[in-house]
C-alpha cells in the first residue's frame, strides 16, 4: 500500500507541473499520466482530485479555445474537429454565443483571412494567364479550406474582393481588404 501511496504522490506532483506549464483536458492529462507509468486507477484518481481543486476544467478550456479558433479566423466546422482531438465536446448551442462575443460572421472570417494574403490576392488580380489566376486562386482556397471554411463562400468572396480590387485600382486609389 505504501508503494501505491508514493506512486500516486510522484505522478500527482507530475500532473502539477505539467498544469504549472499550460492548461490539459482530463482526458489528455490522463493519457500523460498513463504514458509517464500511472495506473489507471491512479490517474483517475489524479484526475478526480485535480478537477475537485478546480485545477482542470474542461467547460473553461474548451471555451477559451473555441474564443482562440474563432479569432484565427476557424470555422464552426473546424473548432469542432479540433476541440475533438483534444477531448472535448462542442456545444453548437453555445457556438452562436462565442462567434457574437468575437463578433465574427463567416465572410467576415474570411475576409479577414485573405487580408493576410494580400500580395497573393493582388497578384491573383493582376494575373493575365488564366492558368496562373487559377493557381493562385486554388492557393487562396487551401488556405481558406485548412481553417474549415465553405469552398463556394470562398471562392464568392473571392470574386467579390477581386471586382472590388479591380473598382479601386479604376478609381486609383489602393484597396483596403477589409
Amino acid at each position: 500500500m505504501e508503494q501505491n501511496s508514493s506512486s500516486i504522490k510522484k505522478h500527482y506532483s507530475y500532473a502539477l507541473r505539467c498544469l504549472a506549464k499550460r492548461d490539459y483536458t482530463q482526458t489528455v492529462l490522463k493519457k500523460k499520466l498513463l504514458a509517464k507509468g500511472a495506473s489507471l486507477q491512479d490517474a483517475q484518481t489524479i484526475i478526480k482530485k485535480l478537477t475537485d481543486l478546480c485545477l482542470i476544467d474542461d467547460k473553461k478550456y474548451a471555451e477559451t479555445r473555441m474564443r482562440m479558433y474563432l479569432k484565427k479566423g476557424y470555422a464552426s466546422k473546424m473548432i469542432q474537429y479540433k476541440l475533438q482531438q483534444e477531448g472535448l465536446e462542442f456545444s453548437s448551442d453555445n457556438f452562436p454565443l462565442y462567434n457574437r462575443e468575437v463578433d465574427f460572421s463567416e465572410e467576415e472570417s474570411i475576409r479577414m483571412l485573405l487580408n493576410k494574403k494580400k500580395r497573393i490576392l493582388d497578384k491573383y488580380y493582376h494575373a493575365k494567364d488564366y492558368k496562373e489566376k487559377e493557381r493562385l486562386k486554388n492557393q487562396l482556397l487551401r488556405y481558406l479550406y485548412s481553417k474549415g471554411h465553405n469552398g463556394a463562400l470562398a471562392i464568392e468572396i473571392i470574386n467579390k474582393i477581386s471586382l472590388e480590387i479591380k473598382n479601386d485600382y479604376e478609381e486609383g486609389s489602393e484597396y483596403d481588404y477589409e
